[in-house]
């Protein structure tokens, strides 16, 4: 016979486990795996601009002043390439209706746009650019049929 457990173990074991990893570069790949499955005359359009990129610091020590800071050299060769914090992570550079094109900012849970993502997102609006904020699958989905039927 097996081993009998009692209520409180047994919903112990169904608990839903805090997520691991990072649950908006999760969101992010799933959107665009399903806009490449929906939209087959636009698969591969939709592209990732990763400004959010989390790079590996490393700490060096200044000589002079013994201070250790922070320095990532894939970070300053972003930055000297053209990195620009704030811009939205997801661009469909497909003109529709009145815009140049597409720009979706993704957040996750209770994450609002940044300071700088909102400077991105009227900066980019101002100039003819379509520019939502994205916290879900469905949300997605809505946006990308809006505005490919412009």
């Amino acid at each position: 016979m097996p081993d009998l457990i009692t209520a409180d173990q047994f919903q112990a074991l169904n608990k839903k486990k805090p997520a691991k990893g990072n649950p908006e570069h999760d969101l992010q790949c799933q959107v665009v795996s399903d806009f490449d499955r929906d939209y087959p005359d636009y698969e591969g359009l939709l592209y990732a601009i990763p400004n959010g990129a989390k790079l590996p610091f490393k700490n060096v020590k200044n000589r002079k002043t013994g201070k250790i800071s922070r320095y990532c050299p894939e970070a300053m060769k972003l930055k000297a390439e053209g990195l620009r914090p704030g811009v939205p992570d997801l661009c469909l550079p497909v003109p529709k209706g009145r815009y140049h094109g597409l720009y979706v900012e993704m957040k996750y849970g209770d994450n609002k746009p940044t300071p700088e993502q909102n400077y991105w997102m009227q900066r980019l609006t101002k100039l003819g650019y379509c520019c939502r904020v994205c916290y879900s699958r469905s949300e997605a989905k809505h946006i990308f049929k809006t505005y490919l039927s412009l």
